[in-house]
C-alpha cells in the first residue's frame, strides 16, 4: 500500500517524525555554526575573561560536546522512524510509536510479518534513542553546572556532582544497552525491537528499568537545575547572565521533563499491556500523546539547552 493513501492518523504520525528529525537537523547545523563561532572567539586571545581569580569563565563549548551528537542521534532516530513508519504501513503492520507501543490502524494485521530492513531499522532507532537519552541528560547538568559557575564565580561542577551524575548517566545507558543487547541476542531474522520486547520477558523488563532510570535521572538533575537557580537569585549579582539562562531551564525544560516522564510512566506500562482491543480514537490518542510528549518534549529541551548556551556565549567576554 501507498503511504500517500494511508489514513489521515497515519500521515500525521509520519508527519511529525519528518517535522522532529528536520528541526533536528536544523538544530544541529545551527549549533555547528555556534561552536565554530566559539573557538573562533576563542582563538582570538590566549588568557578569556576569568570568573574569579581561580576559576575560569566556561564558555558553552562544553555543552556543544553534548549537544552536537545528541541532536545528530535525534535526527537519526526519527529518520530512521519515519522510514520505519513507511515500511510498516506498505505491510499492512502495525506502527511503531515507541519500543513498547504499536499503534494498531483499521487495516493493520497482527500476522503481517516485517521485512528484514523494518526489523534491523527498528534496532537502529532503539539504539539512538538509548544514547541521546543519555546525551540529552549529560548535557542539561553540565550546561546548568557551567552557567552557575560563571554566576557564583565558583568551580562546578564539584566532585561530588561529577560522581553521582556519571553514576546516574552510567545507569541510563548500562540498562538501555543491556535491553538493546539482550533483544538482538535472541531475535529471529525479521523479528523487530518491539516485537522482541513482547516476547521476552528480560528484554522487557531491561527495557522497563531503562525508562525508569531516564525518569530518576532527569527528575534528579531537574532538582540540581532549580537549586542552582535558587543559589544563583540568592548569591549573585543583580545583572548576572546566568540567572534568565536557568530561569528558562526551570520554568520551561523542567516542567517539559515532568511531563514526558508522565508519558515513559505510560510507556514502560504498554510494555505489560495489549492496546489492540481498544477503541481506534483511543489508539490514535495515546500515539499522538506519546510522540507530542516524548520526540517533541525531548527536541523542545535540547532547544532550549541551545537557546541557553547561544546566550552563555554572547554574553561571556574572552
Amino acid at each position: 500500500m501507498s503511504i500517500t493513501g494511508a489514513p489521515s492518523a497515519v500521515q500525521g504520525l509520519l508527519a511529525l517524525d519528518v517535522v522532529t528529525a528536520s528541526l533536528a537537523f536544523i538544530c544541529l547545523v545551527v549549533g555547528i555554526l555556534l561552536t565554530v563561532r566559539a573557538f573562533g572567539l576563542r582563538s582570538r586571545t590566549r588568557n578569556y575573561d576569568r570568573v574569579s581569580r581561580d576559576t575560569p569563565r566556561h564558555t558553552p563549548l562544553g555543552t556543544f560536546a553534548f549537544l552536537l551528537p545528541g541532536l545528530a542521534l535525534l535526527c537519526l532516530a526519527y529518520s530512521v522512524a519515519a522510514a520505519t513508519t513507511t515500511l510498516q504501513y506498505d505491510a499492512s503492520s502495525p506502527i511503531n510509536i515507541t519500543p513498547a507501543y504499536a499503534y494498531y490502524y483499521p487495516s493493520a494485521s497482527e500476522s503481517s510479518q516485517a521485512s528484514t530492513v523494518t526489523s534491523r531499522l527498528s534496532f537502529v532507532n532503539a539504539f539512538a534513542l538509548i544514547l541521546y537519552s543519555t546525551i540529552l541528560t549529560a548535557a542539561v547538568w553540565l550546561h546548568s553546572s557551567h552557567v552557575t559557575s560563571n554566576g557564583l564565580g565558583v568551580g562546578a561542577p564539584s566532585l561530588r556532582d561529577w560522581i553521582w551524575n556519571m553514576f546516574i548517566l552510567a545507569a541510563i545507558l548500562g540498562t538501555g544497552l543491556a535491553s538493546w543487547g539482550q533483544a538482538i541476542s535472541v531475535r529471529e531474522s525479521a523479528q523487530g525491537y518491539s516485537s522482541v520486547l513482547q516476547a521476552d520477558s528480560t528484554s522487557r523488563a531491561l527495557y522497563a528499568a531503562f525508562r525508569c532510570t531516564v525518569i530518576a535521572a532527569s527528575t534528579s538533575v531537574s532538582v540540581e537545575v532549580a537549586r542552582r537557580y535558587r543559589e544563583v537569585n540568592a548569591n549573585g549579582p543583580p545583572s548576572n547572565s546566568g540567572r534568565p539562562i536557568l530561569a528558562r531551564l526551570v520554568f520551561y525544560a523542567v516542567p517539559i521533563w515532568a511531563l514526558r516522564n508522565v508519558f515513559l510512566i505510560v510507556d514502560v506500562a504498554m510494555a505489560y499491556t495489549s492496546a489492540e482491543s481498544w477503541s481506534i480514537a483511543t489508539r490514535q490518542a495515546l500515539a499522538f500523546l506519546l510522540i507530542i510528549f516524548g520526540q517533541i518534549a525531548d527536541l523542545a529541551i535540547f532547544l532550549i539547552v541551545i537557546w541557553g548556551a547561544w546566550t552563555m556565549g554572547r554574553v561571556a567576554r574572552w
